[in-house]
Formats: C-alpha cells, structure tokens, sequence
C-alpha cells in the first residue's frame, strides 16, 4: 500500500525499488492479459471453424436485415459474430441471441476489434453495432465496419484511415438523444474528426423514436437511410 504522506519519508534508493516494482507489476499483467486474450483468441477460431455459416437467425429477422458473408450460429442457437483485428484474423467473437442479448467471448480482445460487411469500393461507413451496419449496408452496397460500440469507433477508424489513408470514411453514429451526453453523437463526432471524416446522424421523423440507423429503417423505411447517409 502507499500514500503521499508514506512516500515523502522515502529514501531515493526506496523509490527506486517502488518504482521498479510498479514497472514489474504493470508488465505482469499486461502478459497476463495478453494470454488470456491469445486463448480467448483461439477458441473464437475454433467456434468459428465449427459453426455453420448463418442462413437465417431470429434476431436478424426481427431487425429486417438479411445475414451476409462471415456470420455464424452456434450450436445452442445464438449468433455468433466474429471479432478481427487489424491482421483480419477473429480476435474473439460477439454472441446475439434470439432476443437480442449480447456478450462477448470472455477474456476475448474487443479494443480495436471490428466485422466487416463487404461491398463495392468508395466510401467506407462505420457503425457501432451490427444490425446498424447491415441496414447501412443495404442501403448504400458500400463496405461497412462494425465497431460493436460507441467507444471502439475511434480505434476502429484509424485502423481503417491506416488501411485505406485516401478513402473517404463516414462515421453512421447512434443518436443516442435520450443518454446524458449522447455518446453515440459524441465518440462518432470525434472519430470522423480524428481521421478527417465525415458525420451521419439518423434524424427521425416527430413523435418517432430511435436512436440508430436500423431504427430509422423500421420507421421511416430504407429510402429515407439512403438519404441521409447521402447527405452526411
């Protein structure tokens, strides 16, 4: 243990030996996580190698998107989403059930982490979650990156500006206006201005609610997700 008072009757040979211990600790558990995350790592590899590709899923049909190249569904029925990084191999893997629950692979790396949704060349959209981002990608056929959430979209967009540094990226936030501070609208803004990108936010119709672009789709209906992206 330590407090300030403690340290002030410290020898400099006393400090040095806390300093170095600190380091050492720091770098115990950065290799702890790091095996956890490489076990985590290739038991999504795993999962994945054995589930069959999805064809259809519940929670997909609820949301009126349609299932797309590189989705799963495990044995137990739930969705299973893979998590790559930037080497583009599964760094873990995202479960949806029926209902729409979500959770990770534990000890699975999700910083950095996204899926891709391919589509023709041009401009690169970034969404938080999956639903979102096949939406989007019905709407535009462009490629779409999902980041799984809000605080994940800044890594995620300069992994992307690295990758492909004159593609113009747009960055489709939630629109969190019902949340204190509106994190969507937030994280998005300071990804797009991070990578020099550009801003779409769903604007609903009055007396709708919503809060992404999936929810925009249901109210409002395709066309009008087309549009705005159009416009970002």
């Amino acid at each position: 243990t330590w407090t300030a008072n403690e340290e002030r009757n410290l020898t400099p040979q006393e400090r040095e030996y806390m300093r170095q211990r600190v380091e050492a600790d720091r770098k115990a558990r950065m290799k702890a996580e790091q095996e956890r995350h490489a076990e985590a790592a290739a038991k999504a590899r795993s999962i994945l190698a054995e589930a069959p590709n999805c064809e259809v899923h519940e929670y997909l049909t609820r949301k009126k998107v349609a299932p797309c190249a590189g989705l799963k569904v495990a044995q137990d029925g739930r969705l299973v989403v893979p998590v790559l990084g930037e080497d583009g191999k599964a760094q873990s893997v995202q479960f949806i059930d029926q209902g729409g629950g979500k959770r990770f692979l534990t000890g699975g790396k999700v910083a950095g982490g996204f899926f891709a949704i391919r589509g023709k060349s041009g401009p690169l959209f970034l969404v938080e979650g999956l639903a979102t981002g096949l939406t989007v990608a019905e709407a535009t056929g462009r490629t779409v990156l999902c980041a799984f959430n809000a605080g994940n979209l800044l890594a995620v967009a300069r992994m992307a500006r690295k990758k492909y540094p004159e593609r113009p990226i747009i960055v489709a936030a939630d629109n969190d206006t019902g949340t204190d501070g509106n994190p969507g609208m937030t994280a998005g803004t300071a990804a797009a201005l991070d990578v020099g990108g550009k801003l779409a936010l769903p604007l609903f119709p009055e007396g709708a609610a919503g809060t992404d672009f999936n929810d925009l789709a249901a109210v409002a209906g395709l066309e009008e997700v087309t549009r705005q992206l159009a416009e970002a």
